[in-house]
């Protein structure tokens, strides 16, 4: 058999080894490595010796690191020191240490201990995790051995048991603490879980303290090892004291809230938020909605109350929320009718049962009065609006008109020697025309503030509907032979309305006015009429000319819409003939609307009621 020799044999072990093996020299220069730094940092040996081994060293382990190699040069050995290498990928591994040294060398035997330091944080945090949940559930917890010995509580506990800290509770008994009156009772509670190897749920129990008495609720679970066997128990608690004293204090409120709800002078119902079945009603609601305590109770809310299903949902998160709740709804009667309530709602515990306590007010009255004041106010802001357009055309389309007229005037009598016959003769036209526009202006502006006064008289008598419209022809004839225009009344004789006949006149004059103004030269106006349902007359207004562009149309009859277009040959135009139409169709109950294309014509319809 061969004999090896020891410097053979060392360099064999040194090799073969999983410790990791070095020799350095005292300033930590690497000098002799085995093959499993190679396998445990990725460097090959050549890569590190004759490198200094704090080339290496996290950053962080450094100072340490340092302290530790001044040891080992004083003739001291380092055992169990561990700190972080840099591996060949960027990554650290934990190693620990076991070094010596010796004529001036550096012997060091180590372990990676990468994963040990992984579990060893991961248990750390584990831990950490679970004191922390512990401190911070209101439950008090504590675990004890077989013997009935604590061994931990998290810090609510301690609190209780007079205890700075958690860890003062290691190794003591019930004896030892704040309530050591009742550590017979509960030695003895403890040792039937154990014994019995029985979970002990959500029991009530007495404490005596030295503030005095509490109760407690309080649940206990034996634990077991690994194999089963039984190691202790755990245990936790609430201090349960004022909701004690809440429920005593809950019984005597019922009390008074059941004498408190039938001598209610207002409606009260109890409602079970379940499914809104009303479970109580006192007699004050039983006389408000008409119907006997069994009938009501035998409803529920949305009955009465004409709601959906998912308006009473929403309606009971809300009030389940906690705080009181108001509602505006509408409740119906036994009677059929229907009254305006304010609803006030609140939770309420009776009997154990979590119900909705509802005080109902009738508030119809109010409702009827915000109703008519909104109705006013809509009235004062159209009104206001009205008020505004109506000085806007007195402040711009009847100064301008005087503006022009006084012109010529001025020019009329200032130049009047320079001018010809026919010079003269086109400004008379020219003033006449002008005053014509002034007082059609006039007219109707006067005609519309009577209206809105209501002092204008609406005498309604039976008519022929063709003579209302032959009297608006003639007195636009004269303008449409001027401007080549075709009217043509297409009104049957034996049509008859009952309307004013002033009111009927100006429609006729506004809207052939119109007709004439915005059709071309040589083009035609056509009335029509038909009976219509509802015993009324519909009566139309057609003409081929220039039509109405989309976006004005919806505002030809609003007086606070600035609407004024010129006619096909320069026609000025007021605004208010079609708000004056409109105004006197509306006082015969009828509607006047108008259909339009751009570049083929205009038709405005409106009804009035036919002659019985």
């Amino acid at each position: 058999m061969k004999q090896v020799s020891y410097e053979e044999g060392f360099k064999e072990f040194f090799n073969l080894t999983q410790d990791l093996l070095c020799i350095s020299n005292t300033e930590g220069i690497f000098l002799r490595l085995n093959p499993e730094w190679e396998r445990t940092l990725g460097y090959t040996l050549k890569e590190l010796e004759g490198k200094n081994f704090l080339d290496f060293i996290h950053p962080e382990d450094l100072p340490a690191t340092r302290s530790a190699l001044n040891e080992l040069t004083k003739g001291r050995p380092v055992f169990n020191f561990s700190n972080r290498y840099r591996c060949k990928n960027g990554e650290y591994k934990w190693i620990e240490w076991r070094s010596k040294a010796e004529g001036g060398l550096i012997y060091a035997a180590a372990r990676d201990i990468t994963e040990h330091k992984k579990i060893e944080n991961e248990l750390f945090e584990s831990r950490q995790m679970l004191q922390t949940v512990f401190d911070h559930i209101p439950q008090r917890v504590f675990w004890k051995d077989k013997e009935l010995r604590y061994l931990g509580c998290n810090k609510q506990f301690a609190s209780d048991a007079g205890l700075e800290n958690t860890e003062e509770i290691t190794g003591k008994t019930d004896f030892d603490l704040s309530w050591k009156e009742n550590a017979n009772f509960y030695r003895k509670d403890d040792k039937e879980v154990i014994d019995s190897n029985t979970l002990k749920l959500n029991y009530e129990e007495l404490q005596d303290t030295p503030s005095g008495k509490r109760w407690l609720r309080t649940n206990k679970i034996p634990l077991q090892d690994k194999e089963g066997n039984i190691i202790g128990l755990l245990g936790t608690y609430e201090d349960i004291t004022e909701l004690k004293k809440k429920e005593k204090d809950l019984i005597e409120s019922e009390e008074k809230y059941k004498s408190l709800f039938h001598n209610n002078h207002l409606a009260a119902l109890l409602i079970r938020p379940e499914d809104g079945a009303i479970i109580d009603a006192n007699p004050a609601a039983c006389g408000f909605y008409g119907w006997t305590l069994e009938e009501i109770t035998s409803m529920k809310i949305a009955q009465i109350a004409g709601i959906t299903d998912k308006e009473m949902f929403e309606i009971r998160d809300l009030v389940d929320s906690g705080a009181m709740q108001h509602f505006d709804l509408k409740h119906k009667l036994a009677n059929g009718s229907v009254k305006d309530v304010e609803v006030s709602s609140a939770p309420i515990v009776v009997g154990g049962r979590r119900l909705f306590y509802s005080i109902v007010y009738d508030i119809t009255e109010r409702k009827n009065f915000e109703r008519e004041l909104k109705l006013k106010n809509e009235q004062l802001e159209k009104i206001d609006k009205e008020k505004n357009r109506f000085f806007s055309i007195l402040a711009h389309d009847l100064k301008s008109p005087f503006q022009g007229f006084i012109g010529l005037t001025e020019l009329m009598s200032e130049e009047v020697g320079k001018f010809t016959l026919v010079q003269l003769s086109s400004l008379s036209r020219d003033m006449h025309k002008s005053a014509n526009n002034l007082l059609k202006l006039l007219l109707n502006l006067l005609n519309w503030a009577q209206i809105q006064e209501g002092t204008i008289e609406y005498n309604p008598v039976p008519c022929s509907l063709l003579e209302q419209a032959n009297q608006g022809v003639d007195a636009l004839s004269s303008k449409a032979q001027l401007k080549e225009v075709e009217v043509i009344n297409e009104i049957s004789e034996k049509l008859r309305i009952n309307a004013d006949e002033k009111m009927i006149n100006s429609v006729f004059r506004n809207l052939l006015s119109n007709a004439i103004k915005f059709t071309p030269r040589g083009g035609r106006v056509i009335i029509g009429s038909k009976e219509t349902a509802g015993n009324m007359v519909e009566i139309t207004v057609t003409d081929n000319g220039i039509g109405i562009p989309e976006d004005i149309i919806g505002r030809l009859f609003r007086i606070e819409e600035k609407v004024g277009r010129q006619g096909t040959e320069g026609e000025a135009t007021t605004g208010l003939g079609l708000i004056l139409c409109r105004e006197f169709i509306d006082k015969h109950n009828g509607k006047i609307w108008v259909e339009s294309a751009e570049g083929k014509g205009t038709t405005f319809h409106f009804t009035l009621p036919a002659a019985k």
